[in-house]
Protein backbone atom coordinates (compact mmCIF):
# COMPACT_ATOMS: atom_id res chain seq x y z
CA UNK A 1 0.00 0.00 0.00
CA UNK A 2 1.08 3.28 -0.72
CA UNK A 3 0.92 5.78 2.18
CA UNK A 4 0.52 9.65 2.02
CA UNK A 5 0.36 12.59 4.14
CA UNK A 6 -2.42 14.73 3.82
CA UNK A 7 -0.47 16.89 1.93
CA UNK A 8 -0.77 13.90 -0.57
CA UNK A 9 -4.62 14.56 -0.72
CA UNK A 10 -3.49 18.20 -1.82
CA UNK A 11 -1.74 17.37 -4.60
CA UNK A 12 -4.45 15.34 -5.95
CA UNK A 13 -6.84 17.68 -5.43
CA UNK A 14 -5.08 20.07 -7.36
CA UNK A 15 -3.04 18.39 -9.73
CA UNK A 16 -5.10 15.72 -11.06
CA UNK A 17 -4.16 14.49 -14.32
CA UNK A 18 -4.77 14.94 -18.49
CA UNK A 19 -7.19 12.17 -19.34
CA UNK A 20 -8.69 10.86 -23.22
CA UNK A 21 -12.48 11.34 -23.80
CA UNK A 22 -14.68 13.33 -21.43
CA UNK A 23 -18.01 11.62 -20.17
CA UNK A 24 -19.75 14.04 -17.35
CA UNK A 25 -17.95 12.95 -14.55
CA UNK A 26 -19.43 15.92 -13.01
CA UNK A 27 -22.59 14.78 -13.35
CA UNK A 28 -24.27 14.00 -10.05
CA UNK A 29 -27.02 14.43 -7.41
CA UNK A 30 -26.18 14.73 -4.04
CA UNK A 31 -28.65 13.10 -1.31
CA UNK A 32 -30.26 15.24 1.21
CA UNK A 33 -27.51 16.10 4.45
CA UNK A 34 -27.99 14.02 7.36
CA UNK A 35 -30.28 14.87 10.60
CA UNK A 36 -29.17 15.83 13.93
CA UNK A 37 -29.73 13.16 16.36
CA UNK A 38 -28.17 13.94 20.02
CA UNK A 39 -27.82 10.97 22.56
CA UNK A 40 -30.02 11.68 25.42
CA UNK A 41 -28.00 13.00 28.81
CA UNK A 42 -28.03 9.88 30.49
CA UNK A 43 -27.56 7.37 27.24
CA UNK A 44 -24.67 5.57 28.04
CA UNK A 45 -21.88 5.71 25.51
CA UNK A 46 -18.54 3.98 24.74
CA UNK A 47 -15.13 5.70 23.60
CA UNK A 48 -14.38 5.53 19.79
CA UNK A 49 -10.72 6.92 18.13
CA UNK A 50 -10.30 7.12 14.66
CA UNK A 51 -7.69 4.98 13.75
CA UNK A 52 -7.06 5.25 9.67
CA UNK A 53 -8.12 7.12 6.85
CA UNK A 54 -7.74 5.44 3.23
CA UNK A 55 -8.83 6.44 0.19
CA UNK A 56 -8.69 3.67 -2.55
CA UNK A 57 -9.68 5.16 -6.00
CA UNK A 58 -8.83 2.82 -9.33
CA UNK A 59 -5.71 4.44 -10.85
CA UNK A 60 -6.47 6.27 -13.87
CA UNK A 61 -9.97 6.88 -12.53
CA UNK A 62 -12.12 10.54 -13.64
CA UNK A 63 -12.96 11.46 -10.46
CA UNK A 64 -13.80 15.35 -10.98
CA UNK A 65 -14.96 18.28 -13.91
CA UNK A 66 -13.22 21.31 -13.98
CA UNK A 67 -14.67 24.05 -15.77
CA UNK A 68 -13.56 27.88 -15.65
CA UNK A 69 -15.81 31.12 -15.09
CA UNK A 70 -19.09 31.20 -16.69
CA UNK A 71 -17.80 30.75 -19.71
CA UNK A 72 -18.55 27.19 -19.26
CA UNK A 73 -14.46 26.58 -20.96
CA UNK A 74 -13.77 23.17 -19.55
CA UNK A 75 -10.55 21.62 -18.73
CA UNK A 76 -9.28 18.01 -19.00
CA UNK A 77 -11.29 15.67 -15.79
CA UNK A 78 -9.54 15.17 -12.38
CA UNK A 79 -7.76 11.63 -12.36
CA UNK A 80 -6.65 10.20 -9.44
CA UNK A 81 -3.34 7.76 -9.86
CA UNK A 82 -2.90 7.11 -5.99
CA UNK A 83 -4.06 3.76 -5.89
CA UNK A 84 -4.49 3.11 -2.14
CA UNK A 85 -3.43 5.83 -0.33
CA UNK A 86 -3.64 6.32 3.14
CA UNK A 87 -3.85 9.52 4.77
CA UNK A 88 -2.85 11.55 8.50
CA UNK A 89 -6.02 11.15 10.02
CA UNK A 90 -5.15 14.02 11.84
CA UNK A 91 -7.39 16.94 10.67
CA UNK A 92 -10.35 14.33 9.38
CA UNK A 93 -10.42 13.86 13.30
CA UNK A 94 -10.47 17.49 14.22
CA UNK A 95 -13.72 16.97 11.59
CA UNK A 96 -14.63 13.97 13.24
CA UNK A 97 -14.49 15.54 16.77
CA UNK A 98 -16.80 18.43 16.08
CA UNK A 99 -19.55 16.07 14.74
CA UNK A 100 -19.08 13.19 17.75
CA UNK A 101 -19.13 16.00 20.38
CA UNK A 102 -22.11 18.14 18.65
CA UNK A 103 -24.25 15.04 18.98
CA UNK A 104 -23.26 13.49 22.58
CA UNK A 105 -21.00 10.95 21.61
CA UNK A 106 -17.01 10.42 22.73
CA UNK A 107 -14.06 11.02 20.26
CA UNK A 108 -10.71 9.66 21.70
CA UNK A 109 -8.01 12.41 20.04
CA UNK A 110 -5.16 12.08 22.77
CA UNK A 111 -5.67 9.65 24.92
CA UNK A 112 -4.25 5.99 24.57
CA UNK A 113 -4.16 2.81 26.22
CA UNK A 114 -0.56 1.04 27.51
CA UNK A 115 -0.54 -1.84 25.75
CA UNK A 116 0.00 -0.85 21.91
CA UNK A 117 -3.02 -0.25 20.53
CA UNK A 118 -2.24 3.64 20.42
CA UNK A 119 -5.92 4.29 22.52
CA UNK A 120 -7.51 3.83 25.72
CA UNK A 121 -11.05 3.42 23.92
CA UNK A 122 -12.19 0.10 23.19
CA UNK A 123 -13.67 0.90 19.86
CA UNK A 124 -11.91 2.14 16.96
CA UNK A 125 -12.96 3.14 13.41
CA UNK A 126 -11.62 3.11 10.16
CA UNK A 127 -12.54 5.13 7.14
CA UNK A 128 -12.09 3.91 3.92
CA UNK A 129 -12.96 6.32 0.89
CA UNK A 130 -13.76 4.25 -2.00
CA UNK A 131 -15.81 6.53 -4.07
CA UNK A 132 -15.53 10.68 -4.95
CA UNK A 133 -17.18 12.30 -7.44
CA UNK A 134 -16.55 15.98 -7.88
CA UNK A 135 -17.35 18.81 -9.90
CA UNK A 136 -15.37 22.60 -9.45
CA UNK A 137 -15.58 25.61 -11.19
CA UNK A 138 -12.75 27.95 -11.41
CA UNK A 139 -13.15 32.10 -11.35
CA UNK A 140 -17.23 31.39 -11.14
CA UNK A 141 -18.02 34.03 -8.71
CA UNK A 142 -18.30 37.82 -8.68
CA UNK A 143 -14.51 38.00 -9.18
CA UNK A 144 -13.51 36.02 -12.20
CA UNK A 145 -10.20 35.31 -10.21
CA UNK A 146 -8.37 31.92 -11.00
CA UNK A 147 -7.11 31.75 -7.71
CA UNK A 148 -11.20 31.59 -6.32
CA UNK A 149 -12.89 28.31 -7.03
CA UNK A 150 -16.42 26.58 -6.08
CA UNK A 151 -18.01 23.66 -6.59
CA UNK A 152 -19.42 19.71 -4.85
CA UNK A 153 -18.07 16.68 -4.32
CA UNK A 154 -19.57 13.27 -3.30
CA UNK A 155 -18.42 10.89 -1.30
CA UNK A 156 -18.68 6.72 -0.31
CA UNK A 157 -16.89 6.35 3.09
CA UNK A 158 -16.93 2.56 4.24
CA UNK A 159 -16.81 2.55 7.98
CA UNK A 160 -15.05 -0.46 9.44
CA UNK A 161 -15.75 -0.54 13.44
CA UNK A 162 -12.88 -2.45 15.20
CA UNK A 163 -13.15 -3.87 18.76
CA UNK A 164 -10.52 -3.79 20.96
CA UNK A 165 -11.85 -6.26 23.01
CA UNK A 166 -13.18 -8.69 20.86
CA UNK A 167 -9.97 -8.23 18.48
CA UNK A 168 -11.39 -8.15 15.31
CA UNK A 169 -14.12 -6.25 12.76
CA UNK A 170 -17.22 -5.99 14.48
CA UNK A 171 -19.29 -3.74 11.81
CA UNK A 172 -18.48 -2.36 7.93
CA UNK A 173 -21.04 0.51 7.65
CA UNK A 174 -21.30 2.42 4.26
CA UNK A 175 -22.73 5.89 4.29
CA UNK A 176 -22.22 8.34 1.16
CA UNK A 177 -22.62 11.82 1.78
CA UNK A 178 -21.91 15.23 -0.43
CA UNK A 179 -21.20 19.36 0.11
CA UNK A 180 -21.73 21.53 -2.43
CA UNK A 181 -21.20 25.52 -2.32
CA UNK A 182 -21.81 28.06 -5.10
CA UNK A 183 -19.48 30.76 -2.96
CA UNK A 184 -16.16 31.05 -4.33
CA UNK A 185 -13.21 30.72 -2.14
CA UNK A 186 -9.31 30.15 -2.48
CA UNK A 187 -8.60 26.44 -1.69
CA UNK A 188 -11.98 25.59 -1.80
CA UNK A 189 -11.22 22.20 -3.04
CA UNK A 190 -9.81 20.67 -0.20
CA UNK A 191 -12.19 22.21 2.10
CA UNK A 192 -15.50 21.14 -0.16
CA UNK A 193 -13.43 17.40 0.20
CA UNK A 194 -13.35 17.38 4.08
CA UNK A 195 -17.14 19.09 3.80
CA UNK A 196 -17.89 16.13 2.11
CA UNK A 197 -16.05 13.86 4.96
CA UNK A 198 -18.09 15.82 7.98
CA UNK A 199 -20.90 14.92 6.07
CA UNK A 200 -20.50 11.55 5.86
CA UNK A 201 -19.59 11.64 9.75
CA UNK A 202 -22.98 12.84 10.12
CA UNK A 203 -24.56 9.66 8.18
CA UNK A 204 -22.61 7.37 10.48
CA UNK A 205 -23.71 9.04 13.88
CA UNK A 206 -27.23 8.75 12.68
CA UNK A 207 -27.42 4.90 11.75
CA UNK A 208 -28.84 2.46 14.08
CA UNK A 209 -25.99 0.11 13.90
CA UNK A 210 -23.34 2.45 14.98
CA UNK A 211 -25.75 4.20 17.59
CA UNK A 212 -26.04 0.36 18.80
CA UNK A 213 -22.52 -0.47 19.40
CA UNK A 214 -21.37 2.68 21.09
CA UNK A 215 -24.83 3.11 23.72
CA UNK A 216 -24.32 -1.03 24.45
CA UNK A 217 -21.45 -2.77 26.28
CA UNK A 218 -19.19 -4.92 24.48
CA UNK A 219 -20.80 -6.74 20.88
CA UNK A 220 -22.96 -9.74 21.08
CA UNK A 221 -19.98 -11.49 19.17
CA UNK A 222 -17.55 -11.27 22.06
CA UNK A 223 -16.44 -14.06 23.87
CA UNK A 224 -18.14 -14.49 27.51
CA UNK A 225 -15.92 -13.40 30.11
CA UNK A 226 -15.14 -16.31 32.75
CA UNK A 227 -17.62 -16.43 35.65
CA UNK A 228 -15.94 -15.06 38.82
CA UNK A 229 -16.77 -18.24 40.76
CA UNK A 230 -16.09 -18.31 44.32
CA UNK A 231 -13.78 -16.49 46.20
CA UNK A 232 -9.88 -17.28 45.35
CA UNK A 233 -7.66 -16.32 47.99
CA UNK A 234 -4.41 -15.72 47.69
CA UNK A 235 -1.34 -17.03 50.22
CA UNK A 236 1.32 -14.72 51.09
CA UNK A 237 -0.39 -11.21 50.39
CA UNK A 238 -1.34 -10.49 53.28
CA UNK A 239 1.91 -11.55 55.09
CA UNK A 240 4.57 -10.42 52.75
CA UNK A 241 7.49 -8.18 54.64
CA UNK A 242 8.08 -4.85 53.48
CA UNK A 243 10.80 -5.36 50.62
CA UNK A 244 13.04 -3.14 48.19
CA UNK A 245 11.94 -1.91 44.91
CA UNK A 246 14.20 -4.03 43.56
CA UNK A 247 13.26 -7.23 45.05
CA UNK A 248 9.55 -6.34 43.83
CA UNK A 249 10.84 -6.41 40.26
CA UNK A 250 12.31 -9.45 40.73
CA UNK A 251 8.03 -11.05 40.38
CA UNK A 252 6.68 -8.20 38.31
CA UNK A 253 6.86 -10.68 34.50
CA UNK A 254 6.15 -9.65 30.81
CA UNK A 255 2.72 -11.14 29.87
CA UNK A 256 2.50 -12.33 26.18
CA UNK A 257 -0.96 -12.64 24.66
CA UNK A 258 -1.21 -13.02 20.92
CA UNK A 259 0.81 -10.59 18.96
CA UNK A 260 1.30 -8.40 21.71
CA UNK A 261 2.31 -7.86 25.59
CA UNK A 262 1.80 -6.14 28.64
CA UNK A 263 3.27 -6.33 32.82
CA UNK A 264 1.94 -8.11 35.57
CA UNK A 265 2.71 -9.09 38.74
CA UNK A 266 2.71 -11.78 40.96
CA UNK A 267 -0.02 -12.09 44.34
CA UNK A 268 0.01 -15.38 45.56
CA UNK A 269 3.13 -18.01 46.63
CA UNK A 270 0.95 -20.43 44.62
CA UNK A 271 1.21 -18.51 41.45
CA UNK A 272 -1.66 -15.91 40.65
CA UNK A 273 -0.77 -13.06 38.93
CA UNK A 274 -3.04 -9.65 37.76
CA UNK A 275 -2.88 -7.97 34.68
CA UNK A 276 -5.18 -5.92 32.97
CA UNK A 277 -8.20 -7.71 30.63
CA UNK A 278 -7.03 -5.90 27.87
CA UNK A 279 -3.61 -7.19 27.86
CA UNK A 280 -5.01 -10.63 27.53
CA UNK A 281 -8.44 -10.15 25.49
CA UNK A 282 -9.95 -13.39 24.79
CA UNK A 283 -6.89 -15.88 25.20
CA UNK A 284 -7.11 -18.25 27.49
CA UNK A 285 -3.43 -19.04 27.74
CA UNK A 286 -0.13 -16.96 27.85
CA UNK A 287 2.73 -17.16 28.48
CA UNK A 288 4.16 -15.12 31.36
CA UNK A 289 8.47 -14.27 31.27
CA UNK A 290 9.76 -13.24 34.82
CA UNK A 291 12.65 -11.07 34.88
CA UNK A 292 15.81 -13.25 34.88
CA UNK A 293 14.43 -14.83 31.73
CA UNK A 294 12.66 -17.61 32.68
CA UNK A 295 9.20 -18.56 31.40
CA UNK A 296 6.14 -20.24 32.06
CA UNK A 297 2.53 -21.23 30.65
CA UNK A 298 -0.11 -19.01 32.45
CA UNK A 299 -4.17 -19.81 32.69
CA UNK A 300 -6.56 -16.86 32.00
CA UNK A 301 -8.79 -18.04 34.92
CA UNK A 302 -10.59 -15.22 35.59
CA UNK A 303 -11.29 -11.63 33.87
CA UNK A 304 -13.54 -8.45 34.50
CA UNK A 305 -13.47 -5.98 31.23
CA UNK A 306 -15.42 -3.42 33.59
CA UNK A 307 -12.62 -2.74 36.08
CA UNK A 308 -10.38 -4.28 32.80
CA UNK A 309 -8.56 -6.59 35.13
CA UNK A 310 -7.44 -10.15 34.94
CA UNK A 311 -6.26 -13.09 37.08
CA UNK A 312 -3.79 -15.52 35.41
CA UNK A 313 -1.85 -18.63 36.71
CA UNK A 314 1.28 -20.01 36.30
CA UNK A 315 3.94 -21.60 38.20
CA UNK A 316 5.65 -19.39 41.05
CA UNK A 317 9.21 -21.47 40.70
CA UNK A 318 9.12 -20.76 44.60
CA UNK A 319 9.01 -16.63 43.88
CA UNK A 320 7.50 -14.79 46.87
CA UNK A 321 4.70 -12.26 45.80
CA UNK A 322 3.80 -8.56 46.60
CA UNK A 323 2.19 -7.72 49.68
CA UNK A 324 -0.83 -5.04 49.02
CA UNK A 325 -1.56 -2.16 50.01
CA UNK A 326 -5.81 -2.10 49.82
CA UNK A 327 -5.93 1.27 51.25
CA UNK A 328 -6.10 4.68 49.04
CA UNK A 329 -2.81 6.37 48.73
CA UNK A 330 -2.97 10.13 49.70
CA UNK A 331 -2.29 12.63 47.07
CA UNK A 332 1.33 13.45 47.27
CA UNK A 333 2.37 9.82 48.14
CA UNK A 334 5.59 8.64 46.30
CA UNK A 335 5.35 5.60 44.40
CA UNK A 336 7.00 3.70 41.43
CA UNK A 337 5.98 1.95 38.30
CA UNK A 338 7.45 -1.47 37.73
CA UNK A 339 7.03 -2.85 33.90
CA UNK A 340 7.98 -3.13 30.38
CA UNK A 341 7.37 0.04 28.92
CA UNK A 342 7.63 0.17 24.98
CA UNK A 343 9.02 -3.64 24.54
CA UNK A 344 9.75 -6.70 26.35
CA UNK A 345 13.69 -5.58 26.37
CA UNK A 346 13.32 -3.21 28.85
CA UNK A 347 11.30 -5.68 31.11
CA UNK A 348 11.90 -4.38 35.01
CA UNK A 349 12.03 -0.64 34.42
CA UNK A 350 11.26 1.30 37.72
CA UNK A 351 9.75 5.14 37.30
CA UNK A 352 8.99 7.51 40.11
CA UNK A 353 6.79 10.01 41.08
CA UNK A 354 4.14 11.31 43.11
CA UNK A 355 0.24 10.20 43.34
CA UNK A 356 -1.17 13.43 41.58
CA UNK A 357 -4.53 13.31 42.23
CA UNK A 358 -7.66 10.74 43.27
CA UNK A 359 -10.71 10.62 40.42
CA UNK A 360 -13.75 8.95 38.84
CA UNK A 361 -14.47 7.94 35.82
CA UNK A 362 -17.64 6.02 34.44
CA UNK A 363 -18.02 5.83 38.26
CA UNK A 364 -15.30 3.66 38.54
CA UNK A 365 -11.82 5.12 40.40
CA UNK A 366 -8.78 6.50 39.27
CA UNK A 367 -5.23 6.90 40.68
CA UNK A 368 -3.63 9.66 38.83
CA UNK A 369 0.15 9.50 38.83
CA UNK A 370 3.05 11.87 37.12
CA UNK A 371 5.61 8.28 37.30
CA UNK A 372 6.09 7.64 33.80
CA UNK A 373 5.00 5.02 31.94
CA UNK A 374 4.53 3.81 27.88
CA UNK A 375 2.98 1.57 26.41
CA UNK A 376 3.84 -2.34 27.61
CA UNK A 377 3.30 -0.90 31.44
CA UNK A 378 -0.29 -2.12 30.94
CA UNK A 379 -0.97 -4.29 33.99
CA UNK A 380 2.06 -3.64 35.61
CA UNK A 381 1.76 -2.33 39.33
CA UNK A 382 2.00 0.87 41.09
CA UNK A 383 3.87 0.16 44.60
CA UNK A 384 4.67 2.45 47.31
CA UNK A 385 8.09 2.84 49.46
CA UNK A 386 7.20 -0.59 50.76
CA UNK A 387 7.15 -2.59 47.76
CA UNK A 388 3.22 -2.73 48.71
CA UNK A 389 1.14 -2.78 45.38
CA UNK A 390 -1.18 0.01 45.60
CA UNK A 391 -2.77 0.11 41.89
CA UNK A 392 -2.22 -1.24 38.90
CA UNK A 393 -1.56 0.96 35.44
CA UNK A 394 -4.10 1.03 32.89
CA UNK A 395 -4.11 4.09 30.55
CA UNK A 396 -2.18 7.27 29.86
CA UNK A 397 -2.57 10.60 28.04
CA UNK A 398 -0.53 11.37 25.18
CA UNK A 399 0.35 14.30 22.90
CA UNK A 400 1.23 12.40 19.64
CA UNK A 401 3.23 9.30 20.76
CA UNK A 402 5.00 11.60 23.62
CA UNK A 403 3.62 10.69 26.99
CA UNK A 404 2.40 14.13 29.20
CA UNK A 405 2.66 12.77 32.33
CA UNK A 406 -0.88 11.80 33.41
CA UNK A 407 -1.10 8.28 33.48
CA UNK A 408 -4.04 6.16 35.31
CA UNK A 409 -4.06 3.57 37.42
CA UNK A 410 -6.72 1.16 38.90
CA UNK A 411 -6.85 0.69 43.05
CA UNK A 412 -5.74 -2.37 43.45
CA UNK A 413 -8.75 -2.88 45.88
CA UNK A 414 -11.03 -2.32 43.38
CA UNK A 415 -9.28 -5.26 41.40
CA UNK A 416 -9.64 -7.57 44.38
CA UNK A 417 -13.33 -7.14 44.56
CA UNK A 418 -13.51 -7.05 40.58
CA UNK A 419 -11.82 -10.86 40.59
CA UNK A 420 -13.37 -12.32 44.26
CA UNK A 421 -9.82 -12.22 45.17
CA UNK A 422 -9.34 -12.41 49.60
CA UNK A 423 -5.67 -11.94 50.89
CA UNK A 424 -4.48 -13.97 52.95
CA UNK A 425 -0.93 -14.87 55.17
Amino acid sequence: MRGVVFAGLVLALLAGGVAQAAERVGAFTLPPPAPMQVLAPGEARRAVKLARVVIQLPDGQQWASVRYSELFLSAPPLVWNAGKSELEPGSFARVLSDEFRDSGFRLETDTADLFGTGSAADLQIGALISDMKGRFCVGCGLLKSYSLESGAVLMTVEWQVYSSLDRKIVARIQTVGGYETSKSQTGNRLRITMEAFRENARQLLISPEFRALVTGGPTATSAPAPPKGPQILLPGAASTAPRSIAQAVAVAPVVFSGDGMGSGFLVSRDGYVITNQHVVGAAKFVKVRWPDGTEALGDVIRTDSARDVALIKTDPNGRTPLGLHTGIPSVGDTVFAIGAPLEEKLQGSVTKGIVSALRTEKGQRLIQSDVSINHGNSGGPLVNEKGQVVAIAVSGMFEGSAPMGLNFFIPIADALTALNLQPAP
